[in-house]
């Protein structure tokens, strides 16, 4: 217990918050800071069944690959999340940062652990 309560200081509340509540907040945001956090947020729910860190799962992960991804699941420019529905708009040659799509795998993989889905 004592490590998820360290592990939730470094939860930027502030960000995923929206999340929590169903709104995609994602522009402007850098994503290899906060899809690591997501991850956590998947590992806090599978150890303890909180709701929220499920909801905050859910809500990202529905909201980068409906609003922020390309079909080859980048996600970002310059490793930020842009507009969304807006990716044509900032297509370059700085897209697609490969360690946000490994750690949206990693993502993906546990949400299908839960549901096989």
């Amino acid at each position: 217990e004592d490590h998820l309560t360290t592990a939730r200081y470094f939860n930027h509340w502030s960000w995923s918050a929206p999340l929590a509540a169903g709104v995609d907040d994602l522009m402007g945001n850098h994503a290899n800071t906060h899809i690591p956090e997501i991850i956590g947020n998947a590992r806090g729910y599978e150890l303890t069944g909180n709701v929220t860190d499920k909801a905050i799962v859910d809500e990202f992960f529905a909201a980068v690959t409906a609003n922020h991804s390309w079909a080859t699941a980048g996600s970002n420019d310059y490793e930020y999340w842009q507009a969304p529905a807006q990716m044509g708009d900032n297509l370059n040659d700085h897209t697609e940062e490969s360690c946000t799509q490994y750690n949206m795998l990693k993502l993906a993989r546990h949400m299908y652990k839960w549901s096989a889905n």
